[in-house]
């Protein structure tokens, strides 16, 4: 079981032990790919060497945290993580978080090999089962014998979740009352030497089969058991959150703040509950110690952007007319942040407020005036864009969305005709409605709270779409497409790689696009973005808008390297 940091007093980072053991017999169990990550080049090549030597198939050795979140943002498989706890630009304890953030990760050991732990590390090996502190410095070999012992913990907690599986399934409740197996269920669960993870594990199985209300109870029972369980107050938390209980899901999350002040997860959800309750000031403070662990969490940023804009705006706004709804709190910050010329910064606004709406009306809302802000931005592109989702979001029921559409539509095409491309405008726009005119009864529906005042000669970008000729034969099918994981690759992939034009035979682009490289799963993966096209706009984008932009994603398998979309 993992627990309090070990620590090992040889001053080597790789050898033997007094009694040595074989690597295998020390790990129990041959992974098959591990991910090592040190800053310090002489730990690194003799972690990398140890576990070459004891069998390990791949070792990937990374000096800095940015590289290897870019394994861990790729979904690729991975057995074991070693990392270090102070690494420049991304820390070991960001990437804590964005490997146990990955439902593939969740049974992934972790061994931090680090001499800088501090108390409040400690707490990370209760919260993150399958984790373990080490200081340095160690040998390779009792990295071995520790990571040997997550794998036993790991194959415990598999045996658990097979048996508990099997009595969960054969639960047949009736009108509220389980009877002995659901009691049966109960003590052994509180009878079992490490309670939470295996409390967890009966949980998710209750969820799966929507048993929701027995899954309530043990969560209750858990924290009957552990009072000060910090994984069970945040569960606790969310499901109030859920029921729209924020003042009982802030509490509940406070309390967890002071018990597990490094939990990413549990930093942005109270940041989230902070802002519904419309406390930008708190809210800032929470996603400004968030930033501190991870300031690329999109999450993280969305949050930090609201919140600084709360602080900054709320005094301008009149706060009667809201009557505490967020949206359109919201929405009037982003009216005001526009009608000021700040049009970028309102952009971002719109575009990080979107994610902190529930409810379709309100997300149409704030969609429509996102895409009324690219119009007054000189975007009509953009704005096409928002008016298509907002249009397809209403059902075809907000007329004016449709009108605007078309308006934007005239304007990007007048543009581009002239630079010599076109763009189809119509993927968003329900099949029924895209051989419609103009008009029907567009001036129906609409939003009182539209700011747009003008819609005179408009300037876009230049056109966007190129050429495909000369790129390689698509052949991948549907599921490949995975374009969630491109975006995500594109999180990670800061800088260009020039030699993926050679690499990938798209020389004739070099001039007009940006290439980035990265992993999906076990294969390559080539990104390649005009230059018209701010980069940190494209993972915002959805596969479709990605596409229509002429952002190109090629994919290489056997040594060969071929268009993931379709031409």
């Amino acid at each position: 079981m993992s627990g309090p940091v070990s620590q090992d007093t040889s001053s080597t980072a790789a050898g033997g032990l007094s009694k040595a053991l074989e690597p295998a017999e020390l790990l129990g169990w041959m992974p098959r790919r591990v991910v090592i990550v040190d800053d310090d080049k002489s730990v690194l090549f003799a972690f990398e060497r140890a576990f070459r030597d004891a069998g390990v198939k791949e070792v990937l050795p990374f000096e800095d945290g940015a590289s290897a979140a870019r394994i861990i943002g790729s979904g690729a498989a991975v057995d074991a993580f070693v990392l270090d706890w102070r690494l420049p630009d991304l820390g070991g304890l960001a990437l804590l978080n964005r490997i146990r953030a990955q439902a593939i990760f969740d049974r992934t050991p972790v061994v931090v090999v680090s001499g800088f732990l501090e108390k409040r590390d400690f707490r990370l090996a209760a919260e993150f089962p399958l984790l373990t502190l080490v200081e340095k410095p160690s040998h390779a070999n009792f990295v071995f014998k520790k990571l040997g012992e997550l794998y036993r913990e790991r194959d415990f907690f598999d045996g658990e979740g097979a048996r508990l599986a099997a009595e969960i399934n054969s639960l047949e409740p009736r009108a509220n009352f389980i009877g002995e197996r659901w009691e049966n269920i109960r003590t052994r669960l509180r009878d079992a030497p490490r309670p939470a993870p295996v409390y967890f594990i009966a949980i998710n199985l209750l969820r799966q089969r929507g048993m929701e209300a027995l899954a309530d109870v043990l969560l209750q029972d858990l924290l009957g058991l552990e009072p000060d369980c910090a994984p069970a107050l945040i569960e606790l938390g969310r499901k109030k959150m859920a029921d729209g209980n924020y003042p009982a899901a802030s509490r509940l999350l406070m309390r967890a703040a002071a018990l597990a002040p490094r939990n990413l997860e549990r930093l942005c959800l109270l940041g989230d509950v902070q802002i519904r309750l419309m406390k930008g000031q708190e809210a800032r403070d929470t996603f400004t110690v968030a930033a501190g662990i991870d300031q690329e969490d999109e999450r993280v940023t969305s949050g930090l952007n609201i919140a600084e804009n709360m602080v900054r705006h709320m005094s301008s706004i009149d706060m009667s007319r809201m009557q505490g709804n967020l949206a359109s709190m919201l929405n009037a910050i982003g009216v005001l942040m526009v009608r000021e010329g700040k049009i970028s910064e309102g952009v971002q606004h719109y575009m990080s407020a979107i994610r902190f709406v529930d409810d379709d009306s309100d997300w149409i809302k704030l969609g429509f005036n996102l895409g009324l802000a690219y119009m007054r931005w000189q975007r009509p592109t953009d704005a096409a864009q928002w008016f298509g989702k907002v249009w397809e979001k209403s059902k075809g029921s907000f007329f004016k969305a449709k009108r605007y559409f078309d308006q934007a539509v005239k304007d990007a095409q007048k543009l581009d005709q002239s630079a010599g491309s076109t763009i189809d405008f119509s993927a968003g726009i329900p099949e029924a409605e895209k051989t419609k005119g103009t008009s029907s009864s567009n001036t129906q529906g609409g939003d009182s709270s539209a700011f747009l005042t003008d819609q005179g000669s408009l300037i876009s970008h230049p056109g966007i779409e190129e050429t495909e000729s000369g790129l390689p034969t698509a052949e991948y099918p549907p599921d490949l497409l995975a374009w969630d994981k491109v975006r995500k690759v594109l999180k990670t992939a800061r800088v260009p790689d020039p030699d993926l034009f050679e690499d990938t035979g798209t020389q004739h682009l070099k001039r007009s696009h940006s290439a980035f490289g990265g992993l999906i799963g076990d294969r390559s993966v080539c990104i390649l973005i005009p230059k018209s096209i701010p980069v940190p706009r494209v993972p915002d984008m959805d596969e479709l808008e990605a596409k229509g932009a002429g952002v190109k994603v090629l994919r290489r398998t056997r040594r060969v390297w071929a268009l993931m979309w379709p031409p």
